[in-house]
């Protein structure tokens, strides 16, 4: 028998975003701090599962060289396998922007992989390492 899933509160969220986002003001690893904070902000303000924020391509986050004003999460994306379109808040527009600033415009390939990678961007992150990174941080 499964356990439904934990909910944050509100100040928890708060804080998880807080030490999520003075990690990368440190300098230290900048991107990887950036890529946990947007991943963390898709799953607090988009309601996105963690499988589905893994599987996530740069193309859905990104158009025009402009962040999407609602994310599709398309049937081969979502966990039940129907289509949902989810609006994004302004702070993960803003995370999006600056990813896009900072990490995927930098290298042309990464605009057509996965939006959160280790390496390499043909190879999503696993839903482990989200697990890790975002039970670390909180």
């Amino acid at each position: 028998m499964s356990r439904p899933p934990e909910t944050l509160t509100i100040e928890e969220s708060e804080k998880l975003l807080i030490t999520l986002r003075c990690a990368l003001i440190t300098g230290f690893k900048a991107w990887k701090y950036l890529r946990n904070y947007t991943m963390a902000l898709l799953m607090l303000d988009a309601g996105m599962r963690d499988g589905e924020v893994a599987k996530i391509k740069v193309s859905q986050l990104i158009f025009s060289n402009q962040p999407v004003s609602a994310i599709d999460a398309n049937a081969g994306l979502a966990e039940k396998k129907c289509e949902r379109i989810i609006p994004c808040s302004a702070r993960l527009a803003a995370a999006i922007t600056e990813m896009y600033a900072v990490i995927w415009s930098a290298r042309p390939e990464i605009l057509t992989g996965y939006a959160f990678f280790t390496h390499d961007s043909r190879k999503h992150i696993t839903v482990r390492q989200i697990e890790r990174i975002i039970g670390t941080a909180a």
